[in-house]
């Protein structure tokens, strides 16, 4: 049985914004002329504010509607929950980060170039040099987790050759 449509959106947009938000991540940091810096760091951190609120919106949709059922090996089980769970607790402390880092960096983070978001703390480059550590730490630990839901996901779908995959693809509807 696959996921709810609206579910599946949802899961789509936020990876799709995860993809953008690393690219434009590693990016600004090594190719990006210095006069386009601004306003690619500016992306980046309009992307991080939208996956934030994205990621709420999910939390609270999937707190009202449960997953559909599937039949899962505890250890499997397990796995995927940690995964899960670590995927919700990353996606909602790494824009926290980052929006205390820039603001700490000096530079506030004004949502869409229209909403600014109060500042946190005062400059201070130290913390804002401490802050950027936890912030490519965290996008490190988002890769991992990536990695394993995408192995999981394929080991599923090639290995086990069962829904799992198919659960959550744009389109997906109940199988006979």
């Amino acid at each position: 049985m696959p996921y709810t449509r609206t579910a599946r959106v949802l899961h789509w947009l936020t990876a799709s914004l995860l993809l953008g938000s690393f690219g434009l991540g590693i990016s600004m940091t090594r190719w990006v002329s210095e006069d386009q810096m601004v306003r690619v760091f500016s992306w980046h951190e309009w992307i991080g504010v939208t996956v934030f609120g994205l990621t709420i919106v999910r939390l609270l949709w999937r707190l009202a509607h449960r997953p559909p059922p599937i039949e899962l090996p505890m250890l499997e089980r397990i796995g995927s929950q940690v995964v899960h769970a670590g995927f919700y607790v990353v996606l909602l402390v790494q824009p926290v980060v980052g929006w205390v880092m820039s603001t700490a960096f000096g530079f506030p983070v004004v949502y869409l170039g229209i909403v600014p978001l109060p500042e946190p703390v005062q400059a201070d480059s130290e913390l804002a040099r401490q802050l950027q550590g936890v912030h490519v730490g965290l996008a490190a630990l988002l890769l991992a987790l990536f990695i394993a839901h995408l192995g999981g996901v394929l080991f599923h779908h090639l290995v086990r050759r069962d829904e799992v995959l198919h659960r959550m693809l744009p389109g997906a509807t109940r199988r006979p």
